[in-house]
């Protein structure tokens, strides 16, 4: 994979001749088809024409320059009526702001990543927006993901904003802060809340168009051997995915799978020699997720206590030398929670405090002592209004 920024600038050289040409100043694209239609090399003047090098005449684009079979691989780009087009309708995506289709500003394209083997654009680096609160600040739209590319704007599913919302660390507080909220399920809530936040990439092309995921497919390499549900196989591993093959697989409704095949060749392909730091990245974000995880169960297990304080209990809570903490009817104080929790028996008493309002007479509910932060007018209680 490429990106547009480092495709700028390089070299053209000639493979017969082993000449040293023009410089890339642009890249020009279709943003119907999303895939390059050709490198501008000059982009021309009143007395000449702007000169472009085409997509399918590239032999290679490398770390320091594209090299193209001989000089003869130069044209004019108004004879080509596609580039001529884009060239002059001066189509810039980078800078283009993201929205979704509800409306979330996503950020602006900052570079567009294509497949310098195909041309084919792969997606888009969004920085800027929601995207400036992820970690990291930046995040890749794949092209699957684009609804619509208009004149100023590109508009995105909903489902991508929820998944740039999951790597914003805030988003994922919002989650943990969520989950914090309900009491009897607590922790186990809490880390099943943030999980379903997180989601997979199989869940998630489910949400692209049948056309979508073909046209993704179509041309990358398997991660792993895709079956039909009668044990058919559609892709081995390894093997290039061809129109047919997805044709099959929409056929045999294993679309997804395959196009979870396709992007994990793609990831695959992409790490390379970085898987260290890719395992890093991931310690990282475990990291992350385990902090997020211990503060939404502290947050849990306080607003549990505080929901229990000052109920009565609705079963005998014991210790683990079967002495009574409190009794069936006794009320939850401070001391009971800091025993319980001593015992290991928290759980089970914030789990026994009743949930209804107690059917108690006023004298019933005193505490056998007046309250210490009781109101008083020259050291005499206050009866309460």
């Amino acid at each position: 994979m490429k990106k547009v920024k480092d495709i700028i600038g390089l070299r053209v050289l000639a493979y017969d001749t082993g000449e040293k040409l023009d410089d890339v100043e642009d890249v020009l694209f279709d943003p119907e088809e999303d895939r390059v239609l050709a490198l501008l090399i000059d982009r021309g003047g009143w007395f000449s024409s702007a000169k472009i090098i085409p997509f399918e005449s590239i032999q290679s684009i490398g770390e320091d320059a594209v090299i193209i079979p001989t000089r003869n691989s130069i044209m004019l780009a108004a004879d080509d009526r596609k580039v001529k087009q884009a060239l002059d309708s001066n189509k810039v995506v980078n800078g283009m702001d993201v929205y979704t289709s509800e409306g979330t500003y996503l950020g602006t394209i900052a570079d567009m990543v294509i497949d310098e083997a195909t041309g084919v654009v792969e997606g888009y680096d969004v920085s800027g927006g929601l995207v400036k609160r992820t970690m990291k600040g930046l995040n890749f739209v794949p092209t699957p993901e684009k609804e619509r590319m208009g004149v100023d704007v590109v508009f995105v599913p909903p489902e991508t904003g929820q998944r740039v919302q999951e790597e914003v660390t805030g988003g994922l507080q919002g989650a943990a802060q969520q989950a914090s909220e309900q009491t009897k399920a607590g922790v186990e809530q809490a880390a099943e809340n943030i999980q379903q936040a997180a989601g997979s990439a199989k869940e998630k092309a489910a949400h692209y168009t049948a056309d979508q995921q073909k046209r993704y497919v179509v041309g990358k390499r398997a991660s792993d051997t895709v079956s039909t549900p009668a044990g058919i196989v559609v892709v081995r591993r390894d093997e290039t995915i061809t129109p047919y093959m997805a044709d099959e697989a929409e056929r045999y409704g294993v679309l997804g799978q395959l196009t979870a095949a396709a992007g994990g060749a793609q990831a695959r392909e992409a790490t390379g020699g970085v898987r260290e730091e890719a395992r890093g990245a991931f310690d990282e974000m475990k990291r992350t997720f385990q902090d997020l995880t211990g503060r939404a169960q502290e947050k849990t297990k306080e607003e549990r206590i505080k929901a229990a304080l000052g109920r009565p209990v609705t079963r005998v809570i014991l210790d683990r030398n079967d002495e009574v903490i409190l009794n069936t009817g006794e009320i939850i104080t401070h001391e009971a929670i800091q025993r319980a929790e001593a015992a290991g028996e928290l759980d089970v008493l914030l789990s026994s405090a009743s949930k209804e309002e107690p059917d108690f007479s006023t004298e019933e509910r005193r505490a056998p002592m007046s309250g210490e932060a009781r109101l008083k007018k020259n050291g005499e209680d206050i009866p309460g209004r």
